[in-house]
């Protein structure tokens, strides 16, 4: 339940102070992104906004024969430093048949990171 998510990890967010802690938040989040009239997205950006953070992919990262998706995010509070770092970075998460992760789509060129 995202709601249940949120909720917890507003929690953690509240306790820390994010103005001195860079802070990356990335997984499987299994709501697409890529669709901006969801809930579940809308409830993701505010979220974001309430902790400062921006989701920085841009493309599918769940694509199969029929439909693409942004499930697999990356929520940071350093947008620029974190760009920099994953230009360099080999690998942030491992992918599998089904998802790619981000350093390893982009690294092939199948999705972009929001600058």
């Amino acid at each position: 339940n995202i709601e249940d998510f949120i909720k917890v990890l507003s929690l953690i967010l509240n306790k820390t102070n994010l103005d001195k802690v860079e802070t990356i938040i990335l997984g499987d989040f299994n709501v697409d992104y890529s669709a901006k009239q969801n809930p579940l997205r809308r409830r993701m950006d505010e979220f974001a906004f309430l902790f400062n953070l921006t989701q920085i992919i841009s493309e599918p990262t769940n694509v199969t024969e029929t439909s693409k998706s942004i499930i697999d995010l990356i929520l940071v509070n350093n947008n620029h430093k974190i760009v920099q770092r994953m230009k360099s970075a080999n690998e942030v998460c491992k992918g599998d048949k089904k998802h790619t992760s981000a350093p390893e789509a982009r690294a092939n060129n199948n999705i972009g990171i929001t600058r």
